[in-house]
């Protein structure tokens, strides 16, 4: 191969590359939420920019909205004004936040002008997630953008951008003695009592215990393995409610270990054993074996004296 033609491709190749990604909104007028998508917990604060291509104009005023879904945020009106900052880039001049309706209402104008830049920070915005998870689009709409003599800057345009609420719950310790719980409910990592924290009796002295989110809601729920039985607190009560509101599954044998993981990924924690050095994984939720195809089994992985671990590695 020749080396120039070799050289060319990749130069070529590199410069289109980054053309392409320059391109994203290279156009002057391009306003949109920076980053495009970022991912939290639950009751959560976190910030988002604006940000502006001017072109080779200052930016002298704008006026945007931003709409949220107020089902998974907020915006944070304690901080800030209203709960917007202007960026290094930016200024303010009236903010309207309004989060019954989800809709954040910002006008600048600065006589002097900021910028030029192709991507000018103009605003800070202070989110806080809720306690519901989902996904929640940015909205972003611009019908404002000149720069300081007061002539529109390119094609004013508008690009959101979404945030993913996850309910990731930070885990606390706890301990199973002869039948009885004791769960560190305020996750100080000390025992301050029944009131502040959870005791309560779920199973025999002789049980297993075992702790999954047996109902997907993004909580630990509690439950105990008996002699191949399983007993699971479905209703997250903390105590037992009968198999038809809790979970009761036969699934195994008496001499096999319990494990408890997200099989498929589902969101749902499901039931498995380990029988020596065979592995037998609820895979489909149903609580029930069905086969090693609808279900999973692994034959030989490990030794039959090792102790089941299961996680996301």
């Amino acid at each position: 191969m020749n080396p120039f033609r070799f050289f060319s491709f990749v130069l070529s190749n590199a410069l289109f590359t980054i053309a392409f990604i320059s391109s994203v909104y290279a156009s002057a007028g391009d306003v949109w939420i920076y980053p495009s998508s970022k991912t939290v917990n639950t009751n959560t604060y976190f910030d988002l920019e604006v940000r502006v291509n001017s072109g080779l104009k200052k930016l002298g005023a704008y006026s945007f909205t931003i709409t949220y879904n107020i089902s998974l945020l907020n915006v944070d009106t304690l901080k800030g004004t209203s709960g917007v900052d202007p960026g290094p880039d930016g200024f303010i001049s009236a903010v309207n936040t309004n989060n019954a309706a989800g809709i954040l209402s910002v006008n600048g104008f600065n006589v002097n002008g900021t910028g030029p830049g192709s991507s000018l920070r103009v605003l800070t915005i202070h989110f806080k997630s809720l306690l519901l998870f989902g996904t929640a689009p940015i909205g972003l709409s611009v019908s404002t953008l000149t720069d300081e003599t007061g002539i529109t800057i390119g094609t004013p345009s508008g690009t959101g951008g979404t945030v993913l609420v996850q309910n990731i719950q930070k885990q606390s310790i706890g301990v199973f003695r002869n039948g009885s719980w004791y769960l560190d409910y305020n996750g100080n990592g000390a025992w301050n009592g029944c009131s502040t924290d959870f005791c309560g009796t779920f199973g025999l002295p002789t049980d297993t215990p075992i702790v999954g989110d047996w109902d997907g809601d993004g909580y630990s729920e509690i439950g105990v393995f008996r002699n191949g039985m399983w007993y699971l607190d479905y209703d997250g009560s903390d105590s037992w409610s009968g198999c038809g509101i809790d979970k009761c599954y036969n699934f195994g044998l008496f001499t096999d270990t319990p494990i408890v993981g997200d099989w498929n990924g589902s969101g749902f924690t499901k039931i498995g054993v380990k029988r020596g050095a065979a592995w037998y994984l609820d895979y489909n939720g149903n609580g029930a074996w069905n086969d090693c195809t609808t279900d999973r089994c692994y034959n030989n992985f490990g030794l039959s004296a090792d102790k089941p671990v299961a996680g996301k590695w």
